[in-house]
């Protein structure tokens, strides 16, 4: 299958169960036994391929299909919840997931050009500034993310604040310039 290309060794199965609504059981995370998995939908985001299924207790849940440690196919077939759309559940659960992340608030002054470097969080605030540059407000996870992310995007960004956030991009880089030179 085309798209992500995280290692995912069962997505074939749980593709199979999809297609041919069977159930299948798996071993998920750090979980020692199988339990069924009705497969309702696959989704393709960034390198990563997501199970959702129906569980036993019919509970609706995300899988991540690299965590799946065992899957097998079953005979037993299952029938469709009627009321079931992939894709409402999938903006569902993206929005419980980002509401749920730890939030360190970002403000950044940014090249426009690297805008779309930002474009896989909608509740980024931008602010046009003269000269081709915007501010950007952003709630990223950690000051490790933050300056992962940060130096990543080279000279586009000037980190407005949090200070302490300033302070381990130039540490970093001092140390990155160090090891380089």
């Amino acid at each position: 299958m085309a798209g992500a290309g995280e290692a995912a060794p069962w997505l074939e199965i749980c593709r199979r169960g999809l297609w041919e609504q069977r159930l299948i059981r798996i071993r998920y995370g750090g979980r020692d036994r199988d339990f069924g998995v009705a497969p309702l939908g696959l989704v393709a985001k960034g390198s990563a391929w997501y199970l959702v299924g129906r569980r036993d207790d019919q509970q609706i849940r995300t899988y991540r299909v690299s965590r799946i440690k065992n899957a097998t196919m079953t005979d037993q077939a299952f029938d469709r919840p009627a009321e079931f759309d992939l894709a409402t559940h999938w903006a569902d659960a993206c929005r419980r997931l980002r509401t749920s992340w730890p939030k360190y608030p970002v403000v950044l002054e940014i090249r426009n050009e690297s805008l779309r470097r930002f474009s896989w969080d909608p509740s980024i605030k931008v602010t046009e500034k003269p000269g081709g540059r915007s501010t950007v407000e952003i709630n990223l996870e950690n000051i490790g993310e933050a300056t992962s992310f940060l130096l990543g995007l080279g000279g586009d960004a000037v980190v407005i604040s949090p200070a302490e956030l300033r302070a381990e991009i130039h540490r970093t880089a001092k140390l990155l310039a160090r090891l380089h030179a």
